[in-house]
């Protein structure tokens, strides 16, 4: 299990869809699927029902009660990463702007930025 597989994971609860959470992780919908099937290989058990037809996504149960424990394995991975940071060299950037701008025209340029420990980007 790693911070990847578990971004995509909830990264799909939250869009609804494969399709958006694979766009709005700049990644393939098959890399994303990939993911989530070596999570459920590792958990073993699987996270989401899968049905032709279906409309979004459907966590089964045992879906639905891992959800919190994602949510915290990524906050304390997200924590640590802060921590080894010395708070003397970030450098904090606070950007403000209509949704459509940051969401649309500004994406990439946040992405740069995000991936940087570094930097402690505060978008609103």
């Amino acid at each position: 299990m790693n911070y990847f597989q578990i971004e995509s994971f909830l990264k799909t609860i939250e869009l609804g869809s494969m399709t958006k959470a694979s766009n709005s992780l700049f990644i393939s919908q098959s890399t994303l699927s990939d993911r989530i099937t070596k999570l459920e290989e590792e958990l073993g058990f699987e996270l989401f029902s899968r049905g032709h037809g279906s409309k979004g996504v459907i966590l089964t149960e045992r879906g639905i009660s891992f959800v919190g424990y994602a949510k915290k394995y990524l906050s304390l991975i997200d924590d640590i990463e802060d921590w080894k940071i010395n708070e003397s060299e970030r450098i904090e950037v606070k950007i403000g702007g209509p949704h459509s701008i940051n969401s649309f025209l500004l994406n990439s340029f946040y992405k740069n930025f995000t991936d940087s420990n570094d930097v402690k980007l505060y978008i609103s």
